[in-house]
């Protein structure tokens, strides 16, 4: 019976200073339940080295080391470049290319996907054509020239009305 058990546990071994996530159930435990939907809160906490935990979480340092999962790799924080603000505090973008176009039916029209200047291409933003080319009549591709696909052809006609005829009129009673 034993050797069945055993087979779905697992031996964990951690060093002195390792960093490991601590798995907390946030809608058992009352002093994490702060948002609405506790139970899609994350299921892993951390890193932490050992049981030094933030003073904020009033929890009980001693855990089984089930609840432990040891961090693998390095991490790599990532700082957001901030925009650039002029001497009003007021933020000026410039495009710097297009990334695609896309139809939008709300508009009507086309809208690009541009690239901001001094933003990563995370920040990429849908902009309609008709206020990129009022705000930037400028902008131009360098060598890029997006052409809008259009033609000679017309639309189809879909709808078609017939006004109906008047009741009674016939060409036998206007003869008369």
């Amino acid at each position: 019976m034993k050797k069945f058990v055993d087979l779905k546990r697992r031996e964990l071994k951690f060093k002195v200073g390792d960093e490991v996530y601590l798995k907390l159930r946030p809608y058992r435990q009352r002093s994490l339940a702060k948002k609405r939907a506790e139970k899609l809160a994350p299921k892993y906490y951390g890193p932490y080295y050992g049981p030094y935990l933030p003073p904020e979480a009033s929890i009980h340092n001693v855990f089984h080391i089930s609840q432990l999962k040891l961090k693998l790799g390095k991490q790599h924080t990532i700082q957001a470049q901030q925009p650039k603000l002029t001497a009003e505090f007021e933020l000026q973008l410039w495009p710097e290319t297009v990334l695609g176009i896309r139809w939008s039916p709300e508009l009507g029209a086309n809208e690009w996907l541009v690239k901001w200047k001094g933003l990563p291409d995370s920040e990429a933003t849908w902009e309609s054509v008709y206020s990129m080319n009022q705000q930037f009549p400028s902008f131009h591709l360098e060598d890029k020239v997006i052409l809008e696909p259009r033609g000679i052809v017309r639309p189809p006609i879909i709808n078609v009305y017939k006004r109906k005829g008047k009741k009674g009129i016939t060409q036998d009673n206007m003869e008369e």
